[in-house]
């Protein structure tokens, strides 16, 4: 059983959602093990968590829950849009490996909506690191093509290594 972690932040992103809600994207999680869902859906106005099998995947739902960074600690898989913050919380692994055995795949999708595709850069210099997989909407299919041993993982328990990164993407 795996768990999958869905995560849009503060933001609207109807499109990740409905994505993640199609018949075709739960059937490929269902086969890759994931059958349990977190999705957290901030200021979305879709209706489309009522489209997940729930005889089938067990599903807990909500805008917002000041105790996000349990359903990072404990995700297998997670699904963020490009959000800094969201991301930061995805890869910062050492400080959940207190509570796991292994850090989560991190798979990001830009919100291109956005002002100015801001997100597009940070997830595309992440992407390029290894740090994060980088997917479209239409492509986040996808992630369930890759053998988790293709996922590079960076531990930044040593501040230096954000430091590093930031300090890159920014100049």
């Amino acid at each position: 059983m795996g768990l999958l972690f869905v995560t849009v932040g503060s933001t609207k992103f109807d499109d990740l959602i409905e994505t993640v809600c199609s018949e075709g994207f739960q059937n490929r999680a269902l086969t890759h093990g994931y059958d349990s869902w977190v999705v957290q859906f901030g200021s979305s106005t879709c209706r489309c968590i009522g489209n997940i099998d729930r005889s089938k995947i067990e599903l807990l739902a909500f805008d917002y829950n000041d105790n996000i960074d349990d359903y990072f600690a404990i995700a297998d898989l997670i699904i963020s849009h490009g959000g800094t913050g969201s991301i930061l919380d995805g890869i910062r692994g050492p400080a959940f490996l207190e509570k796991r055995d292994s850090i989560p795949k991190v798979v990001v999708v830009p919100n291109h909506s956005l002002l100015h595709d801001h997100q597009s850069q940070i997830c595309e210099k992440l992407h390029e690191q290894g740090v994060v997989d980088m997917k479209t909407l239409n492509r986040l299919h996808e992630i369930f093509n890759r053998e988790d041993s293709e996922y590079r993982k960076l531990n930044l328990c040593n501040d230096s290594v954000f430091k590093n990164l930031l300090t890159e993407f920014l100049s």
